[in-house]
């Protein structure tokens, strides 16, 4: 009777997912900033977990990244698209172990989102540091800062930068209160090669650049000041900020406002 239940239970999925995946309209580009799994520096296991609730009335196509079969009569139509039916919320999506992926959804979705990062190997002391889930619209034209970023004996800070093409962005970093500019540079922002995706998959991949050597202070705080030096280029940067005692990570997130963050059409993806 199980096995019974099971195929219908596959039959229905493989259903829904066809009826979803023939219905697919306009999209728009989802950021999802960090997905892996890694160990880091003082026996850190850290984890991401990602969280999706369809709050809709119609069964949702979310491509680009895949969930976990639980089913042992599972049937994969497309490996980049899940189906998110009305009304659930669903978790198991696979780590692709990239900095910067994209997932598509349909425009007028109305899905909600959560990513928790997690040191497992201190799961009873914490349960982790919600990431920011960042839509297409939110990238930023035009300067913008992180505030409170602090790189000392505390903790260490990593500056993580996203766009939608390969390019540079310019870097001030600067003393927070004092105005002092400490050092300016430029970082490239890359479309890494993908590990587990073919070529189509690059069309879910990010471009991606990072600063993780910020001068070291006394636990002084920083101004982190980023554009684009593409013409209209727009990108999205946040800071992690990692306690060395208890691995706990704190993040410095840009202010969105009207001024430098305004609705974009589809960006055109430039090939690495």
């Amino acid at each position: 009777m199980t096995s019974i239940k099971l195929r219908r239970t596959a039959i229905i999925v493989v259903i829904a997912a066809s009826a979803a995946l023939t219905a697919m309209g306009e999209e728009k580009l989802v950021l999802l900033p960090v997905n892996f799994g890694s160990r880091g520096a003082f026996g850190s296991e850290f984890r991401t977990e990602l969280v999706i609730h369809n709050r809709g009335s119609v069964a949702v196509v979310l491509r680009g990244v895949d969930d976990i079969c639980v089913l042992s009569a599972c049937v994969d139509t497309d490996p980049y698209a899940t189906v998110i039916p009305p009304g659930t919320t669903q978790t198991h999506f696979q780590n692709t172990g990239r900095p910067g992926q994209f997932i598509k959804v349909p425009v007028d979705s109305e899905l909600e989102y959560n990513l928790r990062a997690h040191d497992i190997s201190r799961s009873a002391y914490s349960l982790g540091t919600e990431i920011p889930v960042v839509p297409e619209d939110e990238f930023i034209e035009g300067p913008f800062s992180l505030l409170s970023v602090f790189n000392g004996d505390t903790a260490r800070a990593r500056i993580r930068v996203y766009g939608f093409e390969q390019g540079m962005v310019r870097v001030r970093i600067i003393e927070q209160y004092s105005g002092r500019v400490l050092e300016e540079r430029s970082v490239e922002l890359r479309i890494p090669t993908p590990a587990y995706f073919p070529e189509y998959g690059m069309e879910f991949m990010s471009s991606y650049g990072e600063i993780a050597d910020l001068p070291f202070g006394a636990d002084q705080a920083l101004r982190i000041e980023l554009e684009s030096e593409a013409l209209n280029g727009r990108v999205w940067a946040f800071a992690t900020m990692t306690n060395n005692t208890s691995q706990e990570i704190t993040l410095a997130t840009p202010y969105r406002t009207t001024a430098n963050s305004l609705p974009l059409e589809q960006p055109t993806r430039q090939a690495p």
